[in-house]
């Protein structure tokens, strides 16, 4: 199964902290003891930033219990990033000597940056999805336990992906990242998101259907219903990759996979609604063609 690569951002800790120091000092200075006390709130940030910025070094060996870890580490920078917002206001919002930096996670090559920290903070939130989605691909799905939990990862994606959705509907520009919006992103493009929520959607459909046929008692109605839901899921990814010029430059393998998972799970749906019509083909002609149509139909999807 496919998973969404994480932002990897070009902007260090060493390089954004004595930046953002001298941009919050502007406005927020004071005495000694103010100095102080905002230095303390700046490092701890700084802290929580290099924790969340393990999601760009996670390694194929790494385990559930670090992927959970890496995920509370994003969760606590992007709430930390949101009180400095309000803390600190315009300070963290257009400030000239700010860049924050992200690579594109669809096309690497290109690096889009920004003044405004809700780019920092829109990187990160998208790293968590990436992460579960991640961790739901390899996880090992040969028994219902590892299903469900490849499930529940999908489904966790899917929902950050929505969730980002939702938020640059009207786009980054719209978020006062205008810069950002310039330079024509992939990742966080609405397409590009929306081909993220689908793609998380329809594996996690197709782990409904693997749950399906390891239970006891297989019921070929439902099976093939489960099969043709998660078929028109791949197409509804298929659809958002194609149909959006931002993702023209996608690795074209994601497109041949997306239809070939189409394919496989249309299959599966007709062969299965194939076999559940085969106890009332006896004596019923119209019965016995409809599923030899159902049998031909499942060969030529294959």
């Amino acid at each position: 199964m496919l998973a969404i690569p994480v932002k990897t951002s070009t902007s260090t800790t060493a390089e954004v902290f004595p930046k953002l120091k001298a941009a919050l000092a502007t406005e927020h200075a004071g005495g000694p003891a103010q100095q102080a006390a905002l230095d303390s709130q700046l490092v701890s940030l700084c802290k929580l930033r290099e924790a969340a910025k393990h999601a760009e070094k996670r390694g194929a060996g790494t385990d559930a219990a670090a992927d959970e870890e890496i995920v509370t580490s994003l969760k606590r920078y992007f709430v930390s990033m949101c009180h400095a917002d309000v803390a600190f206001g315009a300070s963290m919002q257009d400030d000239a000597s700010l860049n924050w930096t992200w690579r594109d996670s669809f096309k690497p090559s290109l690096m889009v940056h920004s003044r405004n920290s809700t780019f920092e903070r829109i990187a990160t939130i998208y790293n968590m999805g990436a992460v579960y989605s991640q961790r739901a691909a390899i996880t090992e799905r040969g028994n219902l336990e590892g299903v469900d939990a490849a499930r529940t990862g999908f489904q966790k994606a899917a929902g950050v992906f929505e969730y980002l959705a939702a938020k640059l509907a009207p786009g980054l520009g719209a978020l006062g990242c205008a810069d950002a919006a310039s330079q024509s992103p992939c990742d966080v493009s609405p397409p590009g998101l929306r081909l993220a929520a689908s793609l998380m959607l329809a594996q996690a459909q197709a782990c409904c259907y693997e749950e399906a046929l390891k239970g006891q008692g297989v019921d070929a109605p439902s099976v093939s219903k489960l099969a043709a839901s998660a078929a028109a899921m791949y197409a509804q990814a298929l659809k958002a990759q194609r149909e959006a010029p931002e993702l023209a430059e996608l690795d074209p393998s994601w497109a041949r996979h997306l239809n070939f998972q189409e394919g496989c799970f249309d299959a599966a749906a007709l062969w299965w609604h194939a076999s559940a019509l085969k106890a009332l083909q006896a004596g019923n002609p119209p019965v016995a063609n409809e599923r030899k149509a159902r049998l031909r139909a499942a060969a030529a999807a294959c």
